[in-house]
């Protein structure tokens, strides 16, 4: 039982997303969002050992870190005008500090909307308001514009294609592959070119806070297609092996 209960929450994207967000929250939140963040990792963690302990899901990890992001997604805005002014908020091209605020915000409303779907889905097996991959793409580029010098950043080119992976891509494979087409549609998928981008991101990232909270997003990226974790190794052995 503990192994069970230890093995779902270390591979809980909720729990891995909450404990990044945290970080993230104590660099750009006011003390309100950074409590709030605290207190939902704690929530979100004991959820998830109840569903790692009854074998269901509820979906209930989802909805909790869904709505205290849309709370920090405010806090993160109120921190902003604090510092940069109201008027100088969504200057985000000429004044890095409001970008930081801003897309940040952005990305933690993006994010709710992301993990609420995800909790949907998992506790109903539809979607309700579009697919996580769906709002998760366009809040990571928000995310990872957030505290940059440059004007443009090489993370973007991964997560913009898995945004246009989850916007247009057909279904991927379910079952066994063996042709490198299809072996590209399963395993290639917008997940984990968002796992991919956080890792770049990690390692350019110029605030060390940033960082961390990147290299714990993206391993909260691969947690996520956990059927296609499992398959992929016996999926390439077919593919690539003479």
């Amino acid at each position: 039982m503990l192994k069970t209960v230890f093995s779902g929450v270390a591979t809980s994207p909720a729990v891995a997303f909450g404990a990044g967000n945290l970080v993230w929250a104590w660099e750009t939140a006011e003390i309100s969002g950074i409590i709030l963040n605290a207190l939902v990792l704690a929530a979100t963690t004991a959820m998830q050992i109840r569903d790692s302990a009854t074998g269901k899901k509820t979906g209930m990890p989802f909805y909790v870190i869904a709505g205290v992001n849309a709370w920090t997604a405010g806090s993160v805005l109120y921190e902003g005008a604090s510092h940069v002014g109201a008027s100088e908020l969504f200057d985000v091209l000429s004044n890095p500090e409001a970008r930081k605020y801003t897309l940040s915000a952005l990305a933690y409303a993006g994010w709710s909307a992301a993990h609420f779907a995800r909790g949907f889905h998992d506790k109903f097996g539809k979607n309700a308001i579009g697919s996580q991959q769906l709002h998760a793409g366009y809040a990571d580029i928000a995310m990872i514009q957030a505290d940059t010098p440059k004007d443009f950043n090489i993370a973007l080119i991964p997560i913009a294609a898995g945004f246009m992976k989850s916007l247009f891509d057909r279904k991927e494979p379910t079952g066994p592959v063996s042709t490198r087409t299809d072996f590209a549609r399963k395993h290639v998928t917008p997940n984990r070119l968002y796992t991919a981008a956080y890792l770049m991101g990690a390692a350019a990232a110029v605030n060390p806070a940033y960082a961390l909270a990147q290299a714990i997003w993206s391993y909260g990226y691969a947690l996520f297609d956990g059927k296609q974790n499992k398959e992929i190794a016996a999926d390439a052995k077919r593919t690539f092996q003479p």
